[in-house]
């Protein structure tokens, strides 16, 4: 005899995080017997995990202008966000744009004097800086709020790594870059964009005795881009063990590679949106991340 089981949005237990769900067995309790396993048949989970947050310690850095001869430190706060390069990149510009440190050529663009860049050919983040002008070129327009002009040549803007995990994201070590004249610098570190590269499934009744981690049900990578369904869709069935006894409850939660709690933005109100997971103890399991249907149990011949 097998069992399905579905759990959905109703049955999320962590709702701050919506990484974990308790599925409360019909009739109060369930017997799993000696040898009674469990496996993943296939997932379908939104991808709406951040890359930048306050919680992952990676969202601040630091920018310096000079004008006359004062420097004038600014310190960045990057807004929580799934950030690429080229949006990092756009948020440094607002930043300038809000804090006077740009110009106007004479073609109506605007013209800022760092950048962050993506480096294909080396792998790398690179940040160019280029000399603040002594006054303003001709044709150009200079912003109400612009900052100031340099009273020195060879002068740009300086950024300053801090040592927090941003140095992880950005793959640049911790330390002042910049400040002189016009530079292309490449990253001493691989950028790592993504906090989270691979989900882990936890179950409280699994035991899995080849995992350092008892109660690891599964994993699998994420390969799509942000804002996509992750589907892990296995080519065999990876049968896990389950602990023997009788059960009120069991608890399901993903959690990322290093086993840290995961922050899933989406609750899944949508009906495509699944995590289906196999169960066999001649048992089936499905787990709904915000599914539509209702939680059922039924014997499957």
């Amino acid at each position: 005899m097998s069992v399905n089981l579905l759990i959905n949005r109703s049955n999320l237990l962590d709702r701050t995080n919506n990484s974990i769900y308790e599925y409360k067995f019909i009739n109060g309790t369930y017997q799993i017997k000696e040898g009674d396993t469990m496996c993943i048949s296939s997932a379908s989970i939104p991808y709406s995990i951040f890359n930048i947050t306050s919680a992952y310690g990676n969202n601040t850095f630091s920018l310096s202008w000079v004008f006359g001869l004062v420097q004038q430190n600014f310190d960045i706060i990057i807004p929580n966000g799934f950030y690429s390069v080229d949006t990092l990149n756009q948020y440094l510009e607002l930043f300038m744009i809000q804090n006077g440190m740009y110009l106007i050529d004479n073609n109506a663009s605007n013209v800022f004097y760092v950048k962050f860049l993506y480096n294909p050919t080396y792998y790398t983040v690179m940040m160019t800086f280029y000399e603040i002008p002594l006054s303003l070129p001709s044709g150009w327009t200079q912003p109400p709020n612009f900052i100031g002009y340099a009273t020195q040549p060879n002068k740009s803007p300086a950024i300053t790594i801090l040592n927090n995990a941003f140095q992880n994201f950005i793959g640049f070590s911790a330390g002042t870059y910049g400040g002189t004249g016009n530079l292309a610098i490449n990253g001493n570190l691989t950028p790592q964009g993504a906090t989270v590269n691979t989900l882990i499934i936890r179950c409280s009744i699994v035991n899995n005795p080849v995992s350092a981690i008892s109660d690891v049900l599964d994993s699998f990578n994420i390969d799509v881009p942000f804002g996509t369904n992750i589907i892990y869709s296995p080519s065999f069935e990876k049968w896990v063990k389950l602990y023997p006894g009788r059960y009120s409850s069991m608890v399901v939660s993903i959690v990322d590679q290093d086993y840290n709690v995961i922050k899933f933005l989406n609750t899944c109100k949508t009906k495509g949106d699944w995590l289906i997971v196999g169960v066999h103890t001649d048992m089936f399991m499905e787990l709904c991340r915000g599914g539509y249907k209702n939680d059922y149990e039924k014997t499957v011949e």
